[in-house]
Formats: C-alpha cells, sequence, structure tokens
C-alpha cells in the first residue's frame, strides 16, 4: 500500500491539504497568483476611484460609484463588488453590493463570525496613509457562492472619506459579469464560467 505524501500550503491565511507533486505546486502557485491579482485589482479598483474623486469632485464620483453598469461596479469579476465609500464617521455614501444601506452608519455591522468589520477597517484606513490591506481571518457571506468564505479589504482614506473594495477568497477568477449574473452562474451547477 503507497503512502500519500501531503504538504500545506499556506497563502494569506488559507491552509490547504494537498497530495506532494508538480500538481501541488502548481495549485500552490495558482492559489498564490489568484490571491494576487484579487488584491491587485482591489487596490487598483480604490486608486482608481480616489483619482477620479480628486477629478472631479463627491457629487459626480458618487453618481459613477453607484451605478451598477459602470467601471467601479463591474469589477465584481475579481471576487469584490465594486468600491464602497463613506465617511470616517460611518455613514455609507456609496455602494455597490448594498445601495439600500446608503445614507446609514454602517461602523455597528457585525460579521457572522461577530467581529465589527467596518470598525476594524475605518481603523486601519486612518492608521495607514497610503492605504491597508486587511487580511484579518474574517468570514461573511459570499455573494458569488451565497455561502459564507474569508475575505480581506483595501481601504484609504483621503480627509474625511474612506474607500475600501471587499476581496473574497473564494471567489473565482472569470470574465467581468454583474454580480446577478455571477450569483446566478456561481449557484448553476451545470454553467460554465469563462476563466481567463
Amino acid at each position: 500500500m503507497k503512502l500519500l505524501h501531503l504538504s500545506f500550503i499556506i497563502a494569506m491565511g488559507l491552509i490547504l491539504i494537498v497530495p506532494s507533486s508538480q500538481a501541488a505546486s502548481d495549485l500552490e502557485r495558482k492559489l498564490i497568483d489568484s490571491i494576487a491579482i484579487k488584491e491587485k485589482e482591489a487596490i487598483n479598483l480604490v486608486e482608481n476611484a480616489i483619482d477620479f474623486y480628486m477629478h472631479n469632485g463627491l457629487t459626480d464620483s458618487l453618481k459613477a460609484f453607484s451605478d451598477p453598469k459602470g467601471a467601479f461596479c463591474k469589477k465584481y469579476a475579481y471576487g469584490y463588488e465594486g468600491i464602497n465609500i463613506a465617511t470616517t464617521e460611518g455613514v455609507l455614501l456609496s455602494s455597490c453590493k448594498y445601495p439600500g444601506l446608503v445614507g446609514h452608519n454602517i461602523m455597528g455591522w457585525t460579521t457572522p463570525d461577530g467581529k465589527l468589520i467596518n470598525q476594524i477597517i475605518f481603523k486601519e484606513a486612518k492608521e495607514n496613509s497610503y492605504g491597508a490591506l486587511i487580511g484579518e481571518n474574517i468570514t461573511n457571506h459570499n455573494p458569488a457562492t451565497g455561502k459564507p468564505s474569508g475575505y480581506r479589504h483595501f481601504a484609504r482614506k483621503i480627509g474625511n472619506l474612506v474607500f475600501f473594495a471587499h476581496i473574497y477568497d473564494s471567489a473565482r477568477l472569470h470574465k467581468e459579469m454583474f454580480p446577478s449574473e455571477d450569483v446566478k452562474k456561481a449557484q448553476d451547477p451545470h454553467a460554465k464560467l469563462q476563466l481567463f
């Protein structure tokens, strides 16, 4: 009887047990590449939103950031819903995922594991002027899978505003689509996502 050797892959708080082999190193590379791509895209989304805000002002920015067919909401393909803007006091000004919460204070929002996620995000953003990649072990409802999954954020404070984007660990890489299409495809076991 052959013994199966196992390797542990640790990447950004994820632990996977996979068979030791070339397949394991390929899986490790793909996992790390996927996480790196999602993080880079979330950072770029936040930085582009800040640049847009600096050139166009708050009124035009909020209109652009809230457009479900606009460039700031279509970035869902990499595991986040788009750009979110809130005041440093926690009043949500723009959200692709939760437009119904705009105007409400989100500082008391807890995740399924009981963490006050927005307090964590805002604290990190205030302490890191160039932005903060918040990688705490946080679980929340993943809109693409309909199940709880780990996620991180990139957040940056500009004046009295906090710009942030979610990065879901288990979201698959695929071409851009709107969240409603993504949810339908993720929940349909026969649907095929267009992989890069």
